[in-house]
């Protein structure tokens, strides 16, 4: 069953679902600004606070968690900018990463736990636990977390190290002009492409340090 829960300045909707987590969406735009993640348990009801600024999920391990809800501030969300900026500045560097992991974790992003289990499994300190769980995060949120790069890769071949985008094939897409590239190009080290991916593109991914594979 899904929950249904409204801010009371009717500003936001807080919805359940059966994948455990708990989704925020814009009343205005209709656009889910934010994913909880409730691990192992799943919300049975959930409600706002009289102000707005937390939502209570009953859950159905017989705990009521709560969260914080209110807008991001600008500097919180500037924060965010930085540490994936840093991520992408040194794409070979596990320490921003891992800073990265906890911010988000801290307020109940799935993501923060999916960079963890990678890094711990990079470090080989995974467990068959831990793996199933990395795939069950990245079944539910693949496509959100390839992010910038979706439009020009194919989603049946990408693949998550670390935390991030590692390997993907170009699809065979036709660009006009020189676009900007998105930053998050950095993670890839390896990509496939045929004739009718964009050259630009391939040659980008060269210049970055990225492998053409077969």
């Amino acid at each position: 069953m899904t929950w249904v829960a409204i801010s009371p300045n009717s500003a936001q909707v807080a919805s359940t679902s059966g994948d455990r987590t708990i989704r925020l969406w814009s009343s205005k735009t209709g656009q889910c600004e934010r994913v909880i993640s409730l691990g192992a348990s799943a919300a049975a009801s959930i409600v706002y606070s009289h102000d707005g600024t937390e939502l209570f999920a009953a859950c159905d391990d017989g705990w009521v968690r709560a969260f914080s809800v209110g807008s991001a501030p600008e500097e919180q969300l500037q924060s965010l900018e930085r540490l994936f900026e840093a991520v992408w500045s040194a794409p070979d560097d596990d320490g921003p990463r891992a800073v990265l992991a906890d911010f988000l974790s801290e307020r109940g992003d799935p993501r923060g736990e999916f960079i963890s289990l990678q890094l711990r499994r990079a470090a080989g300190k995974s467990s068959s636990e831990a793996m199933l769980r990395e795939r069950e995060l990245l079944e539910r949120h693949q496509h959100e977390w390839v992010g910038a790069l979706a439009p020009l890769i194919k989603p049946t071949f990408v693949k998550f190290e670390r935390g991030f985008v590692v390997s993907c094939a170009l699809k065979a897409v036709v660009e006009k002009g020189t676009p900007a590239r998105h930053r998050a190009w950095a993670t890839v080290k390896r990509f496939m492409a045929d004739e009718k991916s964009p050259k630009r593109l391939v040659k980008y991914l060269e210049r970055l340090g990225a492998t053409r594979v077969a």
